[in-house]
């Protein structure tokens, strides 16, 4: 899975209006019949910026890989919000 996170809404003067975070989780093989899922800690430095602003949007796709790891598929893309 690789995702994005858009940040927005700080009260912060000296912040950027928004931001944008990139996170690429590692690989799993994925069996039909259990459920995915997918956990990642944000970086300290990351999680600094990310408690800065308000307003957070995840927008998340899953990419299916071949033997050689190229992507042969994508997923629509999700937001969290």
């Amino acid at each position: 899975m690789c995702a994005v996170i858009y940040l927005s809404g700080t009260t912060d003067p000296q912040a950027a209006p928004y931001y944008l975070m990139t996170i690429d989780f590692e690989s799993q093989e994925m069996q039909l019949d259990n459920p995915l899922s997918f956990t990642k800690a944000l970086l300290k430095a990351d999680q600094v910026i990310f408690e800065s602003y308000t307003d957070h949007k995840v927008y998340a796709a899953i990419v299916t890989l071949d033997a050689d790891n190229s992507p042969v598929n994508f997923s629509s893309t999700t937001c969290i919000e």
